[in-house]
């Protein structure tokens, strides 16, 4: 969590390495990707013959013939909705930029969902900022992660901890929640990064993603820390896809 910088050379391409051998168990997929496809799904992509023909033995190679891409199977947890093709994307290796940190962090991700929680049901007694100040009851948290969220404060003051926090609200309902005994705010600033894929139900718009730069106050150490509430469908990327996002 503290500030790093890569490591020389360390980075590598988001699609596909290959020079790995493709691996043979799998299924063929159009769409979101999240599933290995139906029979008539193949006919989708307007090819005929062999690709809709429902009888297709599915290769990797015969599948991207057919304009699908390969899920691996049997499938990880975090590979879902991730081909072959279009793998999760590869995170940078990183190393210390400088001395052995100690400086320890807490830090809290919660989804309000705000529509429900606080706008169906009243904030139901203010029951996530108790369950907040549970949480933090031995060791207080340093930064908070806020998704769906419409007044960090509200949460904050249902918690207790309204007069500890420094909190920012974005335009897309992304909040950000910084302990300030601990932390000081150097910078912040927000990226639109993602778009909901065009279907019934999982569109709500743009995604975000909104971060600050932070300096511990004692020890001077420096901190990125972002915070982002994924495109729909899930696992997906949205409209613009993993490596995109």
């Amino acid at each position: 969590i503290v500030e790093v910088e890569p490591t020389t050379g360390s980075r590598k391409n988001i699609t596909r390495d290959n020079a790995k051998k493709p691996p043979k168990d799998g299924c063929c997929a159009w769409g979101d990707h999240t599933h290995c496809a139906k029979p008539y799904e193949s006919c989708q992509t307007g090819l005929q013959g062999e690709c809709c023909s429902g009888n297709t033995k599915w290769s990797l190679e015969a599948c991207e013939k057919c304009k699908g891409e390969w899920i691996v199977l049997p499938q990880k947890m975090c590979d879902t909705g991730h081909s072959w093709e279009k793998p999760l994307p590869h995170i940078s290796d990183y190393k210390p930029s400088g001395t052995k940190h100690n400086t320890k962090v807490r830090v809290l991700s919660y989804n309000l969902f705000w529509w429900k929680l606080f706008e169906k049901m009243g904030g139901n007694g203010g029951s996530a900022g108790k369950l907040m100040k549970a949480a933090a009851a031995k060791i207080p948290f340093d930064f908070i992660g806020f998704q769906e969220c419409m007044q960090p404060y509200r949460v904050l003051y249902d918690a207790g901890m309204d007069k500890d926090f420094w909190a920012w609200h974005t335009n897309q309902n992304i909040c950000i929640a910084i302990r300030t005994k601990a932390w000081k705010v150097l910078k912040k600033g927000e990226k639109i990064v993602a778009n909901d894929q065009q279907k019934k139900g999982q569109n709500f718009g743009q995604r975000t993603g909104a971060w600050v730069q932070l300096q511990h106050r004692k020890t001077n150490e420096t901190v990125f820390f972002m915070n982002h509430h994924g495109p729909l469908p899930l696992s997906t990327g949205g409209q613009w896809g993993g490596p995109a996002t």
